[in-house]
């Protein structure tokens, strides 16, 4: 009884077994760096961007929620709930350009120029300080930004211990 054909001796087993590995190992990686550095899947990411190129002035929103926190300024006097339909992510064009927002900084202003994607998602650059999904929303993929005003420690309130 034979367990291995090994068949004719051009290399084509030997080439289909380099790429089944090859995929294994890829796939290995890829739910170790979703299972221990980032929660999302490749399917959360938005991928289908805009032709339309804009410039937008946006403010930092962010809040106690792991949620898209960026929001354009022309919708900043809506109220909270408002403000949550409208909020959206952004993440770099170029890893290199990538502007860091903490959610300890609040109410920076940036002048955004980039592409919307067309579906929603989470931007490729979240980090989630709890490892929690965050719903999906809007993404602007950016390739330059200037920070029209710097973001500020938030303030305690009066009511937290």
């Amino acid at each position: 009884m034979k367990f291995f054909d090994t068949g004719p001796k051009n290399g084509t087993s030997t080439t289909l077994l380099a790429s089944l590995s090859l995929i294994i190992v890829l796939v290995g990686f890829y739910l170790v760096r979703i299972l221990f550095f980032k929660r999302t899947w490749l399917l959360d990411e938005a991928h289908f961007i805009s032709d339309k190129v804009e410039t937008l002035e946006v403010v930092y929103v962010g809040s106690d929620c792991d949620c898209a926190d960026w929001l354009d300024i022309k919708y900043a006097n809506l109220d909270e709930k408002g403000k949550m339909e409208r909020s959206f992510f952004i993440e770099a064009a170029d890893p290199k350009r990538r502007f860091e927002a903490h959610s300890s900084w609040h109410h920076t202003r940036l002048r955004l120029a980039g592409r919307f994607y067309r579906d929603k998602g989470i931007s490729r650059d979240w980090e989630s300080p709890i490892n929690a999904v965050p719903e999906h929303a809007r993404v602007f993929r950016y390739d330059n930004y200037t920070i029209i005003k710097p973001s500020s420690p938030r303030k305690p309130s009066l009511n937290s211990h």
